[in-house]
C-alpha cells in the first residue's frame, strides 16, 4: 500500500522585525492533502467515472463502527433495526431495452446521478458478485442511507480490488 506524504502550505511574511512575532499568529496555513474516511481523493474521482460528484463526504467501505453511528439506531446483540429502508410489496426488475427503453433508463439514471451529487453523504460499497473467485466481477453499491450500506456488505462477495 503506497502511502502518501503530507505538505504544509504556509503564507510566509516578508515583514522583519518587531512585528516577526505578531505575523506568526496570524499566519494562513493549509495542510494538504486533507484526506480522511469519508474524503479520499481516489474514491471522489472514482464517482465520477460513475457520473456521481461528491460534493458531502463519500464513506468507501466505511468501518462499522462509523456505518453504526450514522445509521443513528442502537446495537443490540450484534443486530440492529431501522425503519429506512423500507421496501414492500411487488418488486419488479426491469432492463433497458426490456420493458424499460434505453432512453427512459437514461433519464433516470440522470436524476439518480444528480441526487447523489447533491452534497449528501454517500456509502460506497466496493465488492463482488459470484461464487468463483475466477469468474466474480466486482459491484459498486452507492446509497445515501448506512443501512443499505451494511445490507450490501452482507450481501456481496468482499474481494481484494482497490477500486472499480
Amino acid at each position: 500500500m503506497q502511502r502518501l506524504s503530507s505538505v504544509v502550505l504556509r503564507r510566509v511574511s516578508s515583514v522583519r522585525s518587531s512585528v516577526r512575532t505578531q505575523a506568526a499568529h496570524s499566519q494562513a496555513f493549509g495542510v494538504f492533502p486533507r484526506e480522511h474516511e469519508g474524503n479520499m481523493y481516489a474514491v471522489n474521482w472514482s464517482l465520477t467515472e460513475d457520473g456521481v460528484t461528491a460534493v458531502g463526504d463519500a464513506f468507501r467501505n466505511a468501518n462499522l463502527s462509523t456505518l453504526e453511528s450514522k445509521v443513528g439506531a442502537k446495537v443490540e446483540s450484534g443486530k440492529i433495526s431501522v425503519n429506512a429502508p423500507s421496501y414492500k410489496g411487488k418488486v419488479n426488475v426491469v432492463e433497458a431495452g426490456d420493458d424499460i427503453t434505453h432512453g427512459e433508463f437514461n433519464k433516470k439514471l440522470a436524476v439518480q446521478q444528480e441526487y447523489l451529487s447533491s452534497g449528501i453523504e454517500l456509502f460506497v460499497e466496493d465488492h463482488g458478485l459470484g461464487a468463483s473467485s475466477n469468474t466474480r466481477i466486482g459491484a459498486r453499491v452507492v446509497s445515501d442511507s448506512p443501512a443499505v450500506a451494511m445490507i450490501a456488505r452482507n450481501l456481496l462477495v468482499s474481494v481484494n480490488i482497490d477500486f472499480i
